[in-house]
């Protein structure tokens, strides 16, 4: 038995979590947080899959969650690189993904609502972009064209023009950090999630996904009830988000 998961037996994390939390790459501690979280926000969350062998390098010294601006990709769990957010440590393990989160919308006044089913009662938690939002917004700020990115170098922001609002991704705003710090806070753990939701995120010049989903990967899915639903691949997500009439995200997926 390794070190993470005599921590769960420590602290008593339910089997079913301890399971999904060993077969899909989290720390089943973490995810009696989000069952906590969901239940709390009346929230809708939908997490890629982890990497499972990066457990056993959480919470060891010299070691961090893989940051937004680092692109090299963890092999056996772990990668190498540099990055701004953690410039004296080279060592990184998987963070956790948002694919999408969705909090309750009881009021019935957003034109994101559905007709039927669960997209009928809950709108994004953070809007995918915003106007004229400077107060909240990453400085300094680069420009490259019509693209602003900040200081990590990830693009933040689009502007049509010189004269044109521009137009801001909402988990870039101070709404964002909010949320992501909130979800941090149920963990206990104020790293494992570092940037915002895959499903809102765009390509500035093009409105379209910049993350591709691959068939074979893997979700999970924790609800207002604090119930699970695993996700085995990208098929039966699609299907989740169809049966629930879940906004899907504005590109093709090849299920």
């Amino acid at each position: 038995m390794g070190r993470i998961e005599r921590l769960e037996n420590t602290l008593a994390c339910s089997g079913p979590d301890r399971e999904i939390a060993q077969l899909y790459g989290f720390s089943a501690w973490h995810l009696t947080g989000l069952r906590h979280y969901c239940r709390d926000n009346q929230a809708l969350l939908v997490l890629r899959a982890s990497k499972s062998a990066s457990r056993r390098f959480r919470n060891l010294a010299g070691y961090r969650p893989k940051p937004v601006n680092l692109k090299q990709k963890t092999f056996r769990g772990w990668a190498e690189g540099a990055s701004k957010v953690y410039p004296n440590v080279n060592k990184f393990y998987s963070d956790y993904d948002i694919m999408g989160l969705w909090h309750r919308d009881d009021a019935g006044n957003d034109d994101r609502r559905r007709k039927d089913g669960i997209g009928a009662r809950y709108v994004y938690a953070v809007p995918s972009l915003v106007e004229n939002r400077d107060q909240g917004v990453p400085v300094p700020v680069r420009w490259q064209g019509d693209v602003a990115y900040n200081t990590l170098n990830c693009p933040i922001g689009f502007r049509a023009s010189r004269e044109a609002a521009v137009q801001w991704y909402g988990w870039e705003c101070a709404e964002g950090y909010a949320v992501l710090d909130e979800l941090n806070e149920y963990l206990g753990d104020s790293t494992m999630f570092q940037h915002g939701a895959n499903d809102q995120y765009r390509n500035w010049r093009t409105n379209a996904m910049e993350n591709e989903i691959a068939f074979d990967e893997k979700f999970v899915i924790v609800d207002r009830k604090m119930d699970f639903v695993v996700c085995r691949n990208a098929r039966v997500l699609k299907a989740y988000y169809d049966a629930n009439s879940l906004e899907w995200p504005p590109y093709a997926v090849h299920v």
